[in-house]
Order: structure tokens, then sequence, then C-alpha cells
């Protein structure tokens, strides 16, 4: 029985391995802007954090397409570190989510 189990487990299917999407920031479009700059209903609707309190709209490439998209961050100064980072650097910031 024991041989039967170890068997079964050596020609047990594989799971595949997950794949995480590459995610890569090319630039800032717009921002930063502030969360009092926008409605509350409509932060809530869109189910930001009550954490989030910049906003940057961010040209983004993910599985090769590419478009705009809003990245939250908990202060202005973390926003403004990620512009300054674009105003003075054309390289991209590959993100890598935990």
């Amino acid at each position: 029985m024991r041989v039967l189990r170890k068997l079964k487990h050596l020609f047990k299917p594989k799971e595949p391995p997950k794949i995480i999407p590459k995610t890569v920031v090319w630039g800032i479009i717009d921002g930063p802007f502030l969360r009092e700059d926008f409605p509350e209903e409509e932060l809530w609707n869109l189910q930001i954090p009550i954490e989030a309190e910049a906003m940057l709209v961010c040209k983004v490439e993910e599985d090769g397409a590419v478009f705009l998209t809003n990245y939250w961050y908990e202060s202005m100064e973390e926003a403004y570190e990620i512009k300054r980072y674009f105003d003075s650097n054309i390289e991209p910031l590959e993100i890598i989510y935990d």
C-alpha cells in the first residue's frame, strides 16, 4: 500500500508555476494630486484605501500592453519621490508585488 502511494505521488501532475505579470512604469503623465482633490464618495466607490493620500497618473506596461493608470501613495512625499525620479531619469521602474 505504501509503495502505491509513493508511485501515485511520483506520477502526480505538477502544478504550473504561478506567473506574476511584469509591471513597468514608463513615466508620470500627471500629478501628484491630493486625496482632498477628489470627492470622498468617488474614492469610496473606487475602493481607494483611506491611507492613500496622493495619486499619480502613470504610463504603465504590463504583459506587453501599455496603458494609463492611477497609483496611490500613502504620502505626498512618496508620490513626489517617484515624480522626481522620472524628472531626471528615462529608465522605467519595475514594480515588484509581494
